[in-house]
């Protein structure tokens, strides 16, 4: 679904997609399931989705990097999965203020998952 809501694939970019649908609409790798997916794509891809992909693959990363955006939106149901117990915070890549209105103070993090 994220793919699709994008409406097109990022440039330069390789995209290996998880989904139900077998057919590809934009020239992407398609696959299945999560196995075959894993056993497909290149070491040090990376994951991207909503919170149902980060949820399935949150066991098989060592590293994540997430972005922390400081602001409640009203109605918002779909979370990152809980990760601050097996990762360790290793780095803050970035932080400062969101371009165009609101202004959010954001940050991107870079965890490293416990041995």
């Amino acid at each position: 679904n994220t793919l699709d809501s994008i409406g097109r694939p990022l440039p330069d970019r390789e995209i290996h997609c998880l989904s139900r649908c077998e057919q590809s609409r934009y020239g992407e790798f398609r696959y299945s399931t999560v196995e075959d997916l894993v056993n497909a794509v290149p070491e040090g891809a990376l994951v991207v989705g909503g919170a149902a992909i980060y949820e399935l693959f949150i066991d098989s990363v060592n590293v994540i990097w997430v972005t922390v955006i400081d602001t409640y939106i009203d109605g918002m149901d779909s979370f990152f999965p809980e990760y601050k117990l097996e990762f360790t915070l290793d780095s803050v890549l970035e932080e400062g203020k969101s371009k165009g209105k609101g202004n959010v103070n954001y940050r991107i993090e870079k965890w490293i998952r416990n041995l």
